[in-house]
């Protein structure tokens, strides 16, 4: 105080017009500062409940295929999917429900190309299921259904 004591009124208001200038300013910056804020913590906390909707989704989505894998293993019934193909070397097995070791399969064999699904079935529908797989790629059909019987060969041991 000692120090502005000895300056002019004038000098002093001048400074003080510049303090309350800087301070001015720096308010201003911290407005528009926490106006970002708040429209970033407005876009997070969107973005947590677009993530939170998402995991909820993808749960109920794990628990249904849970459910479904638990009734086609209780099943008779074994899936099979493959890619559609006309050519028959291309028509590549992507899924085969684990149940098939019911009958000393396993779902590898099929998916890695050991063992193949005409492989398994029984011969007298052996030609019909060829003529359909045929019917359904020449009428560009990519998703069907066949009912089959399997040819499965028990020894001793099964």
């Amino acid at each position: 105080m000692d120090v502005d004591r000895h300056k002019s009124r004038q000098a002093l208001t001048d400074e003080l017009r510049t303090l309350r200038q800087k301070t001015a300013r720096v308010k201003r910056r911290l407005a528009k500062e926490a106006r970002q804020h708040q429209l970033l913590r407005r876009q997070l906390d969107e973005h947590c409940r677009e993530v939170e909707a998402e995991c909820a989704e993808k749960n109920k989505t794990v628990e249904a295929l849970q459910l479904a894998e638990l009734i086609i293993d209780n099943s008779p019934a074994i899936l099979f999917r493959r890619l559609a193909a006309e050519d028959p070397k291309l028509r590549k097995m992507v899924y085969v429900s684990p149940n098939i070791s019911r009958f000393g399969y396993t779902a590898e064999d099929f998916i890695n190309g050991r063992i193949m699904f005409r492989d398994i079935v029984y011969r007298e529908d052996s030609e019909r299921t060829l003529n359909e797989i045929q019917t359904y790629l020449s009428r560009s059909i990519e998703e069907y259904t066949q009912i089959l019987i399997l040819a499965v060969v028990w020894t001793a041991n099964n």
